[in-house]
């Protein structure tokens, strides 16, 4: 990433996530199956350098895995310019989510503030998906809480997978062929009625948990982040 980033800037990437799991050398190792945490720190400083802030950082919190390290990442949070996003475990294909990994964000909030950290709420947009918090230090931390309190009345977010599908929900089973509709020769017009139709269809809120770990979908890397 370090080395593309002058490019992707110059082709007009304005904004970035990086995903990272865990501050930890060896852990990051065991979880990604290669010695590259400084390369990845590395990028999020290069980042930073060329004015990607705040840098967003994503974060899923695993019970028993990385769970030990969320003050390690509010830490983090007040030396760089960045916003940390705790994420709740989802349930997607192949991924193998159980309940017991899963540590609600309300339960994060509550062990940082009982380690010192002040969480002031942050006022964000009304679409937004996490809710945030300064913590002091210009550090600030958010908390995407897709499980134990859902944001579904106030998402518009839309998904675009690699094969050409139009999601409405990321864990909706129903999936829109934009890419078959356009081989079909669909004009401009007609491709939008058949997106608000979509979106017609999307449902209040999402099945819930259980319901979503029961009903088999697409690995999280087959719809894209």
């Amino acid at each position: 990433l370090s080395r593309r980033l002058q490019r992707l800037q110059a082709a007009g990437l304005d904004s970035l996530n990086i995903s990272l799991d865990t501050l930890d050398r060896h852990r990051f190792e065991r979880m990604c199956r290669r010695d590259a945490l400084p390369k990845v720190l590395g990028a999020i400083d290069a980042a930073i350098e060329l004015g990607y802030t705040p840098l967003k950082i994503n974060t899923v919190v695993l019970g028993g895995v990385n769970d030990d390290e969320v003050t390690s990442f509010a830490a983090f949070a007040q030396t760089r310019p960045v916003d940390v996003r705790f994420i709740e475990y989802m349930p997607f294909g192949g991924n193998g989510w159980s309940e017991a990994k899963l540590v609600p964000a309300a339960e994060l909030r509550r062990r940082l503030l009982d380690s010192g950290y002040p969480l002031r709420p942050v006022v964000t947009h009304e679409n937004d998906t996490a809710r945030s918090f300064d913590i002091g230090k210009g550090g600030r931390l958010s908390f995407i809480s897709s499980m134990t309190e859902h944001f579904c009345s106030g998402c518009n977010r839309l998904r675009v997978t690699a094969d050409g599908n139009l999601k409405v929900c990321l864990f909706g089973q129903r999936e829109l062929s934009l890419r078959d509709a356009m081989r079909g020769g669909a004009t401009t017009a007609e491709l939008q009625a058949l997106i608000h139709a979509a979106l017609g269809r999307k449902h209040a809120r999402h099945a819930g948990m259980h319901e979503i770990a029961r009903v088999a979908d697409r690995p999280m890397t087959t719809i894209g982040g």
